[in-house]
């Protein structure tokens, strides 16, 4: 779920990069700005941030993968 909605706004056509988008929270998870988000409690369903970073990576890479073919 956390992926669908990172990525919506790149699947849609609206930005290339999931990070382009202003309106998403990505940005957040890396940020030290006060948030409403539950930013620890997610991140620790990664592990941490370098595991939430490439598991965004990754998606995004296997669905360019899939586009091209």
């Amino acid at each position: 779920m956390i992926h669908y909605i990172h990525f919506n706004p790149v699947h849609h056509g609206f930005v290339d990069n999931l990070r382009n988008w202003e309106h998403s929270s990505y940005k957040s998870f890396f940020s030290n700005k006060t948030t409403q988000l539950k930013r620890q409690e997610v991140i620790e369903w990664f592990g941490d941030k370098d595991n939430f970073h490439h598991f965004h990576e990754k998606e995004i890479d296997e669905k360019m993968i899939l586009d091209l073919e």
